[in-house]
């Protein structure tokens, strides 16, 4: 295909999406970047249309045809079966990952990258390695205590996040470029500016303190070497075998420094809690083998089986588990039998379009540093979660790798129809984010308006955010406990009532569009037990029919709990006191550190 500018201008902002973010926004470091996809796609779908139009030459098929097709039939039954279709569908807020709508999106990229010809390779390859060095290089000033954007306040325990906002999706992210880092550095065209990026990448890998991104990484910078028959150069040249030695001895001792101050952050029992997470996905699996529970519905199906053996250790019954931490278990749990078995024809389809590009002599050297990056990430993908910028990156790669080596005729209408429809696909959904973009906006601006204790301006700005995205759970949680902190402040009896008349119908909206969601009941159930209390006492058996409905769906929170006990104590009952008095005591949660 010819490369019009739409169509290079599309994965360069592709390319740019991990530098998307905004603090006007909660989801700071989120949001922006799903708006960005969505514009990304939605540009270098249209370039791919007007070359289409002009007669270009691309492949009429790919490698992951069938497989993606499975996966998207998959995808698409274990959504219809979802216990929340809703957020199947979108994916979950503050992640959007792995919900069908970015599922979609890195599909449509994935295609745009096959639909590219050769001489287009090496462009989008320079642009994804550039952004890439830039966020590693970040990373490195926040530990160094040089951030001159977002100060230390993205500092997890001395590990950092960079531009995506959590050291573990850094560490993802990284681990999957550092291949291509290598690879670029290694070229005699452009070396010392891929020795830059190399060097960048490898700081901020380091800087992550993501133990699993390591090991990933170290796998795929050895899968090049070996791929690229570097490692028998290496190793028959003393001086260069002595050198790589020395540097890893150098990288090894600056690992084992941060993994000791690793040690000493504050929630470094996460890796404790895995078996536990483990167990809890496989449970889930076992109940619903076929198709799940529905994408991106983990955190649901977590709460309800979490044990007590991994409340105690995460020190908080409130942990969030949005990911099994592990892909294979999260695939079985959300989306069964039906979308393991998809998954794994897409991995084993990618394996033999990776094999038949690392035989061909003239892509080797490129492809191995795209299948060194896919393997860092496959390896990383059986301890965490990576985010959206990460699987954007992996489908980007993916699908320079699967593209034919040889065009394969001027495309007919069925290919103009496909880009025609990625097209209108891509415009919906950059519309939509950037709907979601402006609620979370105004939910931001509510909450800098209540820390500067302006109430009113406040209401109405929380009020603007759920109109424009009512379904948000974590929107009406923050509604509804603003709603409760100023109807206590109240002494008019009629604004105390009016104010806990709109946290209960945003519990009622919440429980509407999320009847499957522990948080959605629990704040409803708030709300009528305040009503409880402000005098009207029929609200009392509100509050408990919601507050147990909650308690079923995630029977080990201790603040849900305490809440069904405010409530016994002001129903006057001695058993249900005793009761819920004993469940918390057998709780023993531990105080966080």
């Amino acid at each position: 295909m010819a490369p019009s500018f739409l169509f290079s201008l599309g994965f360069a902002l592709a390319a740019a999406v991990p530098l998307a973010m905004s603090q006007g926004a909660v989801a700071a470091f989120t949001l922006p970047k799903l708006v960005l996809l969505g514009f990304a796609v939605l540009t270098a779908a249209s370039g791919a249309l007007l070359s289409l139009r002009s007669g270009a030459v691309v492949p009429k098929r790919t490698a992951l045809d069938l497989p993606l097709l499975a996966v998207a039939l998959a995808l698409a039954v274990s959504t219809f079966y979802s216990k929340d279709r809703l957020l199947s569908l979108l994916g979950m807020y503050n992640y959007y990952a792995y919900g069908l709508w970015v599922m979609g999106l890195c599909a449509g990229l994935y295609y745009l990258a096959a639909w590219t010809d050769e001489h287009s390779h090496r462009t989008i390859l320079r642009f994804c390695l550039a952004v890439s060095s830039l966020v590693g290089f970040y990373g490195m000033l926040q530990v160094l205590r040089l951030d001159p954007f977002l100060g230390e306040g993205v500092l997890l325990g001395g590990r950092a996040s960079s531009t995506l906002g959590s050291p573990i999706s850094l560490g993802a992210y990284l681990a999957l470029a550092l291949p291509l880092g290598l690879h670029w550095s290694l070229d005699g065209r452009e070396r010392t500016f891929g020795r830059l990026c190399a060097a960048a990448l490898a700081a901020g890998l380091l800087a992550s303190v993501a133990r699993g991104a390591w090991l990933g990484a170290a796998a795929g910078v050895l899968a090049y070497a070996v791929w690229t028959r570097r490692l028998d150069a290496i190793w028959e040249d003393r001086k260069k075998r002595n050198a790589v030695l020395a540097a890893a001895l150098l990288l090894a001792a600056l690992a084992a420094g941060a993994i000791y101050n690793r040690f000493n952050y504050r929630n470094k029992a996460a890796e404790s809690t895995r078996v536990e997470i483990w167990k809890a996905a496989w449970a889930v699996f076992q109940e619903n083998p076929i198709v799940g529970t529905g994408p991106d519905t983990f955190e649901l199906e977590f709460r309800r089986r979490k044990s007590e053996a991994h409340v105690r250790k995460a020190r908080s019954s409130m942990e969030y588990q949005a990911h099994a931490h592990n892909d294979v278990l999260e695939v079985l749990a959300t989306t069964g039998l039906l979308g393991g078995a998809a998954y794994l024809a897409l991995l084993l389809c990618l394996l033999k379009a990776a094999a038949g590009a690392l035989a061909d002599p003239e892509r080797r050297p490129w492809a191995a540093a795209l299948c060194g990056g896919l393997l860092a990430l496959f390896l990383n993908m059986k301890f965490n979660p990576v985010p959206l910028e990460t699987l954007a990156l992996a489908s980007l790669f993916a699908g320079l790798l699967c593209r034919p080596p040889a065009p394969q005729g001027p495309a007919g209408w069925p290919g103009k129809a496909a880009a025609a429809l990625l097209a209108a696909a891509a415009l919906v959904s950059a519309g939509g984010a950037a709907r979601l973009l402006a609620a979370d906006r105004h939910v931001k601006a509510a909450q800098v308006l209540v820390a500067k204790g302006l109430p009113q301006p406040a209401l109405r700005r929380f009020q603007d955010g759920l109109r424009l995205n009512r379904c948000e759970m974590s929107y009406h949680i923050a509604f509804v406990n603003y709603l409760s902190v100023q109807a206590a402040a109240s002494r008019d009896l009629g604004v105390q009532r009016h104010l806990l008349a709109l946290a209960a119908g945003s519990g009622a909206q919440a429980v509407a569009c999320h009847p499957q969601m522990s948080l959605s009941h629990y704040s409803l159930g708030v709300a009528a037990l305040m009503q409880a209390r402000s005098g009207l006492s029929e609200r009392l058996a509100v509050a408990e029919q919601e507050l147990d409905a909650a308690i079923a769906m995630d029977p080990r929170m201790d603040s849900l709990l305490r809440t069904r006990l405010d409530t016994a104590l002001l129903r006057g009952e001695p058993a249900q006191i005793q009761g819920f008095q004993r469940r918390l005591d057998e709780l023993k949660v531990l105080p966080p550190r």
